[in-house]
């Protein structure tokens, strides 16, 4: 690939992204993206089979920027449950701390076709865990398997993908530091 044509991809990438944050998913159009690329859309389309896909290494640009993956995967040095607890806290941390224009994006984010672009990230995550417990405590694979995705899922569920089911919660505050880690930890001791 030659250094302009490169560019090109580079200026459409970063001119995606810049539209996705201030106009949010739906608003962000090729001509929009032209625009901010100062290129055409036939240039758009021939760098990228559809606007879907470019839409979808935009939003996993996005993602891998909100959510700091290197230092969640780099748990190798403490008890697999405090793993789970670490991650988990880490990427609702991530969701309650971002700015209101990020927040709107991960939103659109969940309620639309690309809810695979994040799900992908934490299935990986999930499924990097259920190794690490299947080798320590040679545990059964489908049981662990099992383990690891009802705690996830019961934490990610109010933390992540419906942030407005938090409020209807009595019993935690995920906004709370000390909360949301028993909150975390209950779930990990129970199932695992």
């Amino acid at each position: 690939m030659n250094e302009k044509h490169s560019t090109s991809i580079e200026k459409v990438l970063s001119a995606t992204i810049e539209s996705l944050y201030q106009n949010g998913l739906s608003n962000t159009t090729t001509r929009v993206i032209a625009k901010k690329a100062n290129t055409n859309v036939s240039s758009i389309n021939y760098h990228y089979k559809s606007k879907d896909s470019l839409l979808e290494e935009a939003l996993q640009s996005i993602i891998n920027e909100i959510f700091d993956w290197d230092e969640i995967y780099s748990l190798d040095d403490i008890d697999e449950k405090d793993s789970i607890v670490y991650a988990l806290d880490l990427i609702i941390q991530t969701r309650i701390n971002c700015p209101s224009n990020t927040v709107i994006l991960l939103d659109q984010i969940m309620q639309s076709q690309f809810l695979p672009v994040f799900m992908n990230r934490i299935l990986s995550l999930m499924s990097s865990i259920t190794d690490r417990l299947i080798k320590k405590n040679k545990s059964p694979i489908t049981e662990t398997s099992i383990s690891v995705s009802q705690i996830f899922f019961s934490v990610l569920l109010p933390g992540i993908l419906q942030p407005n089911l938090q409020d209807s919660l009595d019993c935690i505050n995920l906004f709370d530091d000390k909360e949301r880690l028993a909150y975390i930890r209950n779930a990990v001791n129970k199932l695992l």
